[in-house]
């Protein structure tokens, strides 16, 4: 099953990253103080499709072009797996771990990613108890 996800074109050094990558959709914001993100003033967000054999490699390539002056995140997932890609930093998720969710969250917030960035889906059944 293929990965879908989001990332913000502003984040990559290198855009040509995204070649060879399937995009979906773009969608393009303007930056709100709800985003608390002072460095940008827009936002180009791919909506992309992975397939499995390539997410582990496009994972860490997307993390190494991400700029590490600021503090940036990407995600894709499917039904099993949630890669959290933050700058030099990558977190394979089991969708199913509170735990591992909470790693990945703790992670942004000490490198400063704002929260709406890091509001991961929580909707799994498992943790309604």
């Amino acid at each position: 099953m293929d990965y879908t996800g989001t990332i913000i074109e502003e984040s990559l050094t290198d855009p040509y990253v995204l070649r060879g990558v399937k995009i979906v959709d773009t969608i393009v914001e303007l930056v709100t103080p709800e985003h608390k993100m002072k460095w940008a003033k827009v936002l180009t967000i791919r909506i992309v499709e992975i397939p499995p054999y390539r997410v582990e490699a496009f994972a860490e390539k997307i993390s190494e072009s991400m700029n590490p002056k600021y503090p940036w995140q990407a995600d894709f997932r499917n039904n099993l797996v949630h890669f959290i890609i933050f700058p030099r930093k990558v977190f394979r998720v089991n969708r199913f771990s509170r735990i591992q969710y909470d790693e990945a969250k703790k992670y942004g917030r000490k490198i400063g990613v704002p929260e709406i960035g890091l509001d991961y889906p929580s909707d799994l059944k498992e943790w309604e108890s």
